[in-house]
């Protein structure tokens, strides 16, 4: 477990989360309901918090219980961040909820903690125990609440174009993590 483990943890985490998607969700529903953004994004990275914390303690736990091979997860959590990735990439919506008593938990989950995240947080567990994963997962926390607390401010400096064309780059690295935890989940089994 070395300091290069613990960035390339939190770089991987802040990929998933993608902070440009969840600023832009919260933005735009601030637009038309005036959310109060800073409660909002506190409470969107406590519920993510919390459920991180649930995938790093228990989630191999959970693995176990349902039955479900470590080659099998890398595999179906592949598909998973594939998909997410591509949807990126193309910019295709699948899940839309608005109504302010769900932002928070909206932005919270899938978006900031979402099976990318999970599948990520379980397999770090595995392979360096649990300090890497905890510490990966507060740094991206507080990074990605910083990204919301000051997401005006961000979007007047970027503008919408640029915080669109990080989030598809983003969706790049994603697909390619998603093949190589497919190709890694398909070798265990032979």
């Amino acid at each position: 477990m070395t300091l290069t483990d613990l960035i390339s943890s939190t770089v991987l985490l802040i990929a998933f989360i993608d902070p440009f998607v969840s600023l832009a969700v919260l933005l735009s529903i601030h637009r038309t309901e005036k959310i109060d953004i800073p409660k909002t994004a506190t409470i969107a990275v406590i519920i993510a918090g919390a459920l991180m914390l649930l995938f790093i303690l228990v989630g191999t736990s959970l693995l176990s219980f349902f039955n479900i091979s470590l080659g099998a997860f890398k595999i179906g959590g592949g598909l998973v961040i594939l998909i997410l990735g591509i949807q990126n990439v193309l910019g295709i919506e699948l899940n839309k909820q608005h109504g302010y008593s769900a932002v928070a938990v909206v932005i919270g989950t899938p978006l900031i903690t979402g099976p990318g995240v999970a599948t990520a947080l379980i397999l770090m567990r595995q392979k360096f125990g649990l300090i890497i994963p905890l510490e990966a997962a507060a740094i991206a926390l507080g990074a990605t609440w910083l990204f919301l607390l000051l997401g005006k401010r961000i979007e007047k400096i970027l503008g919408q174009q640029i915080m669109l064309v990080f989030s598809r780059v983003i969706g790049l690295f994603l697909t390619g993590f998603a093949a190589q935890l497919i190709v890694e989940g398909a070798k265990s089994f032979f």
